[in-house]
């Protein structure tokens, strides 16, 4: 289910956007909206999970003190 939000953007950002909705086979801005927000989510939840394993990892290989 989509929600219908409002947001303001730079208007250099929003040609842009319009200038690469074919490259990123999008037919409208929401969709290249959605696809920007979905990437950045997983990049942003990739991070915070490599984060996560470099401290666990850190934890096992520190001595118990």
């Amino acid at each position: 289910k989509k929600t219908k939000v409002s947001f303001s953007i730079d208007e250099r950002l929003l040609r842009e956007v319009s200038n690469y909705l074919e490259q990123a086979d999008c037919r409208s801005r929401s969709e290249f909206f959605m696809k920007a927000v979905e990437f950045y989510v997983g990049y942003l939840s990739f991070e915070n999970n490599k984060t996560r394993s470099e401290e666990h990892t850190s934890e096992l290989q520190s001595p118990n003190t």
